[in-house]
């Protein structure tokens, strides 16, 4: 895919707050207030930093990928995970939290899918997230069609028999204006792709109750694409259509880092390596005839019987921080589309969160709370603090035609997230541990 190249002669200077853009001499800022995520990680109110494991924790830490979960009985291992919310459900919705309902967010629907496979201490996994709406301008009739995918290849590693596990990885991420012209097809206004690394390390000591983590994200940028209605100007501006287009797509720089602490349940129990055991523990689970498989058939059964065992009470407390990053020349999506300067990202952006989850039907129903503050980007507007609540339910055994070994359940799960001119609400699917 070949990008627009800016001139460096491009016009002037991007302008004073609500003045016309007359320049692409600026960045879109991509910055993202709410908690887009699983109904798990939603519900703790985004403390996901120190508890990610498996394909959830991608979007938090590539060192989620090495996380051997306590229900793990064998040394390959795979997780599969898939989410579907419904931000700004409600009308009057402020999504970007610029103080501002100008546009209103139709059709806005968020999913996830995620895999992650592991061999011992190895982990590699992928993880996709992508959203899609409408921006209607209430003064108009003007419709944009707007999506957002991002991607996350992780691999990580644990060390000191996975009591520490360091990642790394790459997220990829495209955005895409399209105008909706009624009775036709859309018509393309921009796109724009671009990469950044990721790195990632979790501790989890074997039989402690707590975890604690850190996660570094670089910034992603992206270009325009070139197609022939984008081009740069005399001036070294891209125009379409009237509109000043970005010079730039930033997707800001993050530093997380997180904790964990779990009464009751183990939180870090370890799990079973079939070519670490001892000869004296396979031969005594064997039993007198033997255990058809050989010694990964016992280790299975020793990792299944150690994971029944474990108490099923429990009270998980999480929290996290998260900075991000400025976006020098920063716009709002919504300037960019108003075609007014409406700076955002002009200084660091804090969000503290905190969740805690439990499961007061034992082995059937899991619940969770959370809360963060959003920040806002924008110098006008004010942080907001949310309220998270989920649950999961366990529904059913099965094996999905076979895919996944006799005795598999599985759960359905929901979660809302409700704030200051902002809700959301949504549901996943997967194993039930």
């Amino acid at each position: 895919m070949a990008f627009v190249t800016r001139p460096s002669n491009a016009s002037g200077p991007l302008g004073a707050q609500g003045a016309p853009i007359t320049t692409s001499d600026y960045r879109l800022d991509l910055f993202q207030g709410p908690v887009l995520a699983g109904s798990r990680l939603t519900g703790l109110g985004g403390a996901y930093q120190a508890v990610a494991d498996g394909a959830e924790g991608h979007f938090f830490n590539p060192a989620a990928a090495a996380v051997r979960s306590p229900w793990v009985t064998t040394k390959f291992d795979g997780d599969v995970n898939g989410s579907l919310i419904f931000p700004s459900s409600i009308g009057n919705t402020d999504f970007d939290n610029n103080g501002s309902v100008g546009f209103a967010q139709k059709n806005f629907v968020f999913a996830t899918l995620g895999a992650n496979v592991n061999y011992g201490s190895f982990g590699i996994g992928v993880s996709l997230s992508a959203q899609d709406y409408n921006l209607e301008a209430s003064s108009t009739n003007e419709a944009l069609e707007l999506s957002l995918v991002t991607a996350h290849l992780v691999t990580g590693y644990g060390f000191f028999k996975d009591q520490v596990q360091m990642g790394v990885g790459v997220r990829f991420v495209n955005l895409s204006v399209r105008r909706a012209v009624a009775g036709s097809a859309s018509s393309d206004v921009f796109d724009s792709s671009g990469a950044g690394l990721e790195t990632g390390v979790i501790v989890a000591p074997h039989d402690r109750p707590f975890r604690a983590s850190v996660a570094f994200r670089t910034a992603v940028t992206g270009k325009l694409s070139e197609d022939n209605s984008v081009k740069p100007n005399a001036a070294g501006d891209l125009v379409l259509q009237g509109k000043y287009l970005p010079h730039e797509v930033r997707l800001p720089a993050e530093i997380e880092m997180g904790f964990a602490y779990q009464f009751g349940r183990p939180l870090n129990p370890g799990w079973v390596d079939e070519d670490e055991l001892d000869p004296k523990s396979v031969e005594a689970a064997s039993g007198p005839l033997g255990i058809p498989g050989g010694r990964r058939e016992v280790a299975h059964r020793l990792a299944k019987t150690h994971y029944v065992k474990l108490p099923r009470d429990k009270l998980l407390v999480a929290a996290s921080l998260l900075l991000t990053a400025p976006t020098t020349g920063g716009v709002g999506t919504e300037g960019v589309l108003r075609q007014t300067v409406d700076r955002s990202g002009g200084t660091w952006s804090v969000s503290p969160r905190l969740g805690v989850e439990g499961e007061p039907i034992t082995n059937r129903l899991e619940i969770r709370a959370g809360t963060y503050l959003e920040p806002s980007r924008f110098a006008y507007s004010s942080s907001r603090l949310h309220g998270t609540l989920g649950a999961d339910l366990k529904v059913l055994e099965w094996t999905l035609f076979g895919l996944f070994p006799p005795g598999t359940e599985w759960r359905i799960s929901g979660v809302v997230d409700g704030s200051r001119k902002y809700f959301g609400s949504g549901f996943s699917f997967g194993v039930w541990h």
